[in-house]
């Protein structure tokens, strides 16, 4: 699957819009994710241009500050996996 913003630096256009905040909401989320296993889920050499998209969208005057830090994600999400962990026994 290719990643294509028709040349613009987001999807609608040259400032963020809808489609950017829907994937982008997911950013933070998708960097705890790595953190805990290690694995990248944008990677660069595969996915160019979705990382440089990832990038601006993080960077922008906007967003910055807003997506959560992938220590604060990792702090809710260790009580819920202890306590998933207990149900399923």
């Amino acid at each position: 699957m290719q990643f294509k913003c028709k040349g613009n630096d987001f999807f609608g256009g040259d400032g963020i819009g809808y489609l950017d905040i829907a994937f982008g909401c997911f950013l933070g989320w998708m960097r705890m994710i790595e953190e805990l296993i290690g694995l990248k889920s944008i990677e660069e050499a595969k996915c160019p241009a979705l990382a440089k998209w990832a990038e601006r969208f993080a960077a922008d005057a906007a967003v910055e500050g807003i997506i959560p830090e992938s220590d604060k994600l990792i702090e809710l999400y260790n009580p819920l996996k202890l306590k998933l962990n207990a149900l399923a026994k």
